[in-house]
């Protein structure tokens, strides 16, 4: 309930055990509220022991599921055979179509394709987003994993994550799902911040700011950086120290 106590006239199923996944499912990744209440989650499911899902699965505000999305609530889009992903990333538009970002891996490789998949209000993909409903991204190999979604004002996408070991990714999608040509490099941006080093960069956090420039946290060794981009996808020079700022935490 609003009050934080728990809502005894709702239906107290985990979404997690809704997601459909054939034999099994596993590992819901992202949640949001539509603006009627009903809540959507989605994730990763088995489509048979060679190949994974995208999982979605929708809530009436009483906890249970919706009947008029997908099949009984639930919705599963089979991946390519000899791959596994999941979904880790939903957004609500706000004609109400659901926008989903995941990580593509074929099962021999080790980097990732980004995955964007839109949904109508019932379920189906959308045949006007990208291919089929459908669009793939490999960031030249180099993808490792996504950590924001964000909608833009005029109806694109901003995916934010990182790429290869030290690099912190973006990639601009219009509302066709067709990445944004005017925007870094046909629509891509990697921005290194551990030149010739070995660490494990993380990008917990992305924001956008009103005139458009674009905000990412990360950590790298113990250590709290802020990258800050113009709307074009070039580093902001006024920004710290040639568009990075780094703050110690040790």
């Amino acid at each position: 309930s609003a009050d934080g106590t728990v809502d005894l006239a709702s239906d107290q199923r985990a979404p997690a055990a809704a997601l459909p996944g054939g034999e099994t499912s596993d590992d819901p990744r992202a949640l949001t509220v539509q603006s009627d209440g009903k809540l959507v989650a989605a994730g990763r499911a088995f489509h048979s022991l060679q190949s994974w899902g995208l999982a979605v699965a929708r809530y009436q505000p009483d906890g249970n599921l919706d009947p008029t999305f997908g099949d009984g609530g639930r919705v599963m889009t089979p991946l390519r055979t000899q791959t596994q992903g999941e979904a880790v990333a939903l957004v609500v538009q706000p004609d109400g179509m659901l926008v989903v970002a995941a990580d593509v891996r074929p099962s021999h490789f080790r980097s990732s394709d980004l995955v964007l998949a839109r949904y109508r209000h019932d379920g189906s993909l959308d045949p006007g987003f990208g291919i089929d409903g459908m669009t793939s991204t490999d960031f030249d190999g180099a993808w490792q994993g996504t950590s924001a979604l964000l909608p833009l004002p005029d109806g694109g996408f901003l995916v934010g994550g990182r790429a290869r070991m030290d690099e912190v990714a973006l990639a601009r999608f219009d509302g066709h799902g067709l990445l944004d040509l005017s925007f870094g490099h046909v629509g891509m941006v990697t921005t290194g911040l551990d030149a010739g080093g070995f660490s494990l960069v993380e990008v917990p956090a992305m924001a956008t700011a009103p005139h458009g420039s674009i905000v990412a946290a990360a950590s790298l060794r113990g250590s709290l950086t802020l990258v800050r981009w113009n709307a074009d996808g070039t580093l902001d020079p006024r920004f710290g120290t040639d568009g990075i700022a780094r703050l110690s935490t040790s």
